[in-house]
């Protein structure tokens, strides 16, 4: 299986994602942190049972990848992507972390990689089951592991891939279509092409922002639901990006102003703050298919993938013979 880079900040004590491989003996997984967070993670994962814990951290240089991080000073194709730019104490978001896996990655030598989460809470098989309520113990039947590396064998008899994900819980909910397999986006739990030099932008909604890029230069995103993975709801937790989320004030007329956003009176008991100028991302970014709406009782993007053409080729010679399990794949 290809290795696993788990980008996390702050979040030491929380720390989730790396336990549902271990418990499968796959040991080739990193979490990425920045310096004043080091010990911090050392100790967590030595607590938690893992021998030699400093060798399953990667501390990467912020001098190189975020501090100061502006258009004068960025060797690594970050943007803000919003009116702020570079500002002492503003969060730059996950990207210029996740820029630094991906150059892990290359100097390991490494054509592909997966890039988690690190809150993982757990896996189901086939998201469908999810649907029909069927949720106790699952991830202790299945070796996650074995799927991750059947997944890497269909995505390796591609020419035009450029990400690919397993679906989260909640998503999967969204298809209406009992498929197994999209082609549209990619967000938390992600095997990466590194031979193909797109850099993370933007300061938020960087994941969305991400995909769109791969998909506006003509590759294809993959997603599957063969197995789904859960997270806990976004900003519940503490660290990551969660305060510096909360910290933006949104205009409650400007929210009022989102298609499908509901009354004054409903927005004030919503969980809105901090959420609008996240929203507005991928619009400003891809007006063509993007949009900021009012959905999971918050403003949220709407992308709507339909409009981008996209189709999957196969690498000359290569078959799906050996993967009868992905026989339904879309073909776009």
């Amino acid at each position: 299986m290809d290795t696993v880079y788990i980008p996390s900040y702050n979040r030491s004590k929380t720390i989730s994602t790396h336990k549902h491989f271990q418990r499968c003996g796959m040991k080739n997984w990193f979490y990425v942190v920045e310096p004043h967070d080091y010990a911090d993670y050392v100790k967590a994962l030595a607590e938690d049972g893992i021998e030699d814990p400093e060798r399953h951290l990667l501390m990467f240089d912020v001098d190189i990848y975020k501090t100061p991080y502006h258009e004068y000073n960025n060797p690594k194709g970050f943007k803000y992507e919003d009116e702020h730019g570079w500002k002492d104490g503003l969060t730059t978001g996950p990207g210029p972390a996740r820029n630094a896996l991906i150059d892990f990655a290359r100097e390991r030598g490494e054509d592909a990689a997966w890039m988690l989460d690190d809150d993982l809470v757990g896996f189901g098989v086939d998201a469908f089951y999810f649907q029909r309520g069927v949720y106790a113990h699952q991830e202790e039947r299945i070796n996650i592991v074995e799927v991750f590396e059947l997944y890497e064998r269909l995505l390796d008899k591609y020419e035009n891939i450029g990400l690919a994900e397993f679906e989260k819980f909640g998503m999967s909910l969204n298809h209406k279509k009992n498929r197994h397999f999209s082609l549209s986006k990619t967000y938390t739990c992600i095997r990466i092409n590194t031979t193909i030099d797109i850099p993370w932008r933007a300061r938020w909604n960087d994941d969305v922002v991400y995909s769109l890029d791969y998909l506006w230069r003509g590759y294809v995103n993959l997603s599957s639901k063969i197995i789904a993975y859960q997270t806990p709801d976004t900003q519940s937790q503490d660290g990551g990006m969660t305060q510096e989320f909360q910290a933006e004030e949104d205009e409650i007329f400007e929210v009022m102003a989102l298609r499908n956003a509901p009354s004054f009176e409903e927005i004030k008991r919503s969980k809105y703050q901090g959420t609008l100028a996240k929203a507005r991302v991928p619009e400003a970014l891809f007006p063509a298919v993007a949009e900021a709406v009012w959905k999971y009782n918050r403003p949220h993007h709407e992308i709507y993938y339909e409009r981008i053409p996209r189709e999957l080729i196969l690498k000359d010679g290569a078959n799906l013979d050996d993967l009868m399990l992905f026989a339904a794949i879309p073909k776009s």
